[in-house]
């Protein structure tokens, strides 16, 4: 009988795995339908812009031209009226000592003539330019909206100059990895090698290389940097999704404790964003998808301010206890007998922490999409486009060892699309 309910547990496992893993692929099926829509959509915004931009150039241009035929114009038309009043003067003069008194006044009619002439130009060219400038405005403001769609839809990057763009998360990433290489480090005659919890570690993560191998410190260091990450990664996700800063206590903001506001925000910042994704979606008229981003925006900018304030005191209380965590494990593995070290390792340890927390749960957030990190297990075929490391010859031949540092990158259906970082990995052949 128990055998049985074993069985119908498994089953009842397995019909639930496969029932989340098809929600999981629908749910990426439909994101990724999302995703192509707002790039179709940029990209006939885009052309557009650059549409209306070029129409704008050329009546611009042509509307200094009639600016610049008015001006001379009027100009020719003072030059001309000033000439044909001397002229009219002169001749007066002439008529006057003939005794020519009893003529018609000389030519009186051609000045006002050549005047209708030029003000019916004159006037032409102004009408031309009034409809050119109205055209232009028109164009300006049609422009503007659809620069405003365009960057509601397209501009989910940072700035250069901001802290949290792409460049500067790939720096931030990277410096993760040396400190993180600098801890883990297995020299020095004050370090001892605990063989036998060696030989566990090493199993655990199925690593085939053996205590008395010439590479064992080597393949150690890169096991412990793997090991150091994930307990990082174990009790942040639990301290961030799973804290005792209940959704009820969010209803009462004054009860979080100060050292609890970085959940707090977390928390209440989810669920305002996927209740301000559900409120543009139902009440979207068609002509306003741009306002569908607002809750990337979002996002990004909670996130932004968690990057800069977040978990910055070494002496935070979570910090401190996940610090002394990773202390007593590493001392399980090896032991350093100089206490100066030792200070400068628990210090360490602490900007550890800081960096996995700023890096991995807040900053990958200001991204969009959100890039995520991925480890890859022991026996794992060699992938180049999303591992580095070092091997002799063809990279098809070798499978990982350790992978010390996870890949960073936009994963679809397990797949890595967009990497940001490549694993590190150590590899051995297969």
């Amino acid at each position: 009988m128990c055998i049985s309910r074993v069985r119908s547990f498994s089953e009842y496992a397995i019909y639930v795995s496969r029932w989340k893993d098809k929600s999981n692929a629908e749910k990426i099926a439909h994101y990724e339908r999302q995703e192509k829509e707002k790039i179709d959509e940029v990209m006939i915004l885009k052309m557009n812009k650059e549409e209306l931009e070029r129409k704008l150039d050329g009546l611009e241009s042509k509307n200094q031209e009639l600016i610049d035929e008015i001006r001379i114009l009027k100009a020719n038309k003072e030059k001309t009226e000033q000439a044909l009043k001397e002229k009219f003067e002169f001749e007066k003069k002439i008529y006057e000592c003939i005794g020519a008194k009893d003529r018609d006044t000389p030519k009186k009619h051609n000045i006002c003539q050549s005047d209708r002439s030029y003000n019916k130009r004159l006037n032409g060219k102004q009408e031309i330019t009034m409809a050119l400038h109205r055209e232009s405005e028109r164009l300006k403001l049609e422009a503007a909206k659809c620069q405003m769609a365009f960057g509601g839809v397209a501009n989910f990057g940072w700035c250069d100059e901001e802290p949290n763009n792409l460049g500067q998360l790939i720096k931030d990433i990277e410096k993760l990895q040396r400190d993180l290489s600098s801890f883990t480090v297995i020299k020095g005659n004050d370090v001892k090698i605990h063989q036998d919890a060696v030989s566990e570690l090493f199993e655990r993560y199925k690593c085939k290389t053996s205590i008395n191998d010439k590479t064992m410190k080597h393949v150690l260091s890169a096991t412990l940097q793997r090991h150091i990450l994930e307990i990082i990664a174990q009790r942040s996700e639990k301290y961030l999704h799973y804290s005792n800063v209940s959704k009820n206590k969010l209803d009462t903001l004054t009860d979080i404790p100060d050292e609890r506001l970085e959940v707090g925000i977390k928390l209440r910042a989810n669920d305002l964003c996927n209740l301000l994704e559900r409120f543009c979606e139902s009440t979207s008229s068609g002509d306003e998808d741009h306002l569908r981003v607002s809750p990337v925006k979002l996002r990004q900018q909670i996130y932004a301010i968690l990057c800069d304030r977040g978990f910055t005191s070494q002496n935070h209380p979570f910090i401190q206890e996940v610090v002394r965590d990773l202390l007593t494990s590493m001392d399980k593995y090896r032991t350093i007998e100089s206490k100066e070290r030792n200070e400068k390792l628990a210090s360490k340890a602490a900007s550890l922490v800081q960096q996995v927390l700023n890096v991995f749960y807040f900053k990958l957030n200001t991204q969009d999409p959100v890039p995520l990190f991925k480890f890859y297990e022991s026996g794992r075929k060699v992938d180049t486009k999303a591992m580095e490391g070092i091997w002799n010859g063809d990279p098809g031949n070798f499978e990982v060892e350790i992978c010390a540092f996870p890949v960073v990158a936009v994963i679809k259906d397990d797949e890595e699309k967009n990497v940001l970082t490549k694993a590190r990995v150590l590899v051995r052949k297969m």
